[in-house]
């Protein structure tokens, strides 16, 4: 009796703090802003988008929250698409790729027999260079006797003190740059893309899905020129063209009108040729004083083995570039 009175105190302490703690909760919520009231709370100054995060997550209703102000949301620039595939529609799907898998097993054997022909066929041409070609030992002296023949030597790509620049116009660099066997200028705009992502979700029972597609913005530089007006799903979301037709017309050649790559960073891009050099506003020249000792080296060679004659670029010197696009 003694140890059951000493704990009915006890248990009553702990049954008064829990009914205390409930009530102390429940009637902490009618002093919570409503979200009909909210909008004249969030009129206040100190209750702008930057300062939001000021106020308890508890209380904020974001629905209203996003309509603050001249029609803004808070969250922008993103879409979702939500597509649903059924047990029949994965059938459908499943018997294509077995479709498509047999008809990669008919072609495969002479997909594989055409490249072991090409195999084959460089091999011989490798193996006729080796028998074939004449080395020339001093590149810088070459003989009469070898003309018409094949040719191996080892040298350094020279120009001797040829001046090389762009085509001629306010892009054109502002003086003659000596030595450069390759000037190249590429122009980039700063654009928005569409970038999207995927969330499937498998069904519990059965084989359907249900893909759910996220849109958002991108923004970066790209040299494929300005993209689409408006993004296809993002129409609110619009690309502006800036100076860029100013630089074409300043470049006096036509526009390049390639697509742009859509997963590609725009420096790779411009690394891989996807945008024509040869284009405006883009630009390159190469000098046709090109030659190893006294082989020439055609401009035609230069442009089709860019790994061996174009690999290494330096920045053009500061002083060269021009100051304004003279529109």
């Amino acid at each position: 009796m003694i140890i059951i009175k000493r704990f009915l105190p006890l248990a009553a302490t702990l049954l008064m703090g829990s009914v205390n703690a409930y009530v102390n909760v429940k009637t902490a919520q009618p002093d919570a802003p409503s979200a009909s009231g909210l909008r004249n709370v969030l009129a206040n100054d100190k209750y702008e988008p930057s300062n939001l995060s000021d106020v308890d997550a508890e209380f904020a209703d974001f629905d209203e929250m996003n309509e603050v102000g001249s029609g803004r949301r808070l969250q922008s620039g993103s879409t979702t698409e939500t597509t649903r595939c059924n047990t029949w529609c994965k059938l459908k799907q499943s018997l294509g790729l077995t479709v498509f898998g047999l008809l990669l097993v008919c072609l495969s054997p002479c997909v594989m027999w055409k490249n072991e022909g090409r195999h084959v066929n460089e091999l011989r041409r490798i193996d006729f260079c080796k028998n074939k070609a004449v080395v020339v030992n001093n590149p810088d002296m070459p003989s009469d006797e070898n003309t018409g023949q094949l040719i191996h030597f080892v040298g350094k790509v020279s120009v001797d003190e040829d001046a090389l620049d762009l085509h001629p116009g306010p892009l054109n660099i502002t003086t003659p740059l000596p030595k450069a066997l390759v000037i190249k200028r590429t122009c980039m705009i700063y654009q928005k893309f569409e970038q999207a992502s995927q969330q499937v979700k498998n069904d519990v029972i059965g084989a359907g899905q249900t893909t759910t597609t996220t849109f958002t913005v991108r923004e970066d530089w790209t040299p494929m020129g300005p993209q689409a007006e408006k993004l296809e799903h993002l129409p609110e979301e619009t690309n502006s063209r800036g100076i860029w037709d100013e630089l074409v017309s300043n470049s006096g050649t036509p526009e390049s009108a390639a697509p742009s790559p859509s997963n590609l960073p725009p420096e790779l891009a411009a690394l891989m040729e996807q945008a024509d050099m040869t284009k405006a506003p883009h630009g390159i020249a190469i000098s046709k004083a090109a030659h190893v000792g006294g082989f020439g080296i055609s401009t035609d060679v230069v442009m089709s083995e860019q790994a061996v004659f174009q690999s290494e670029w330096m920045p053009l010197p500061a002083e060269l570039v021009p100051d304004e696009s003279g529109s």
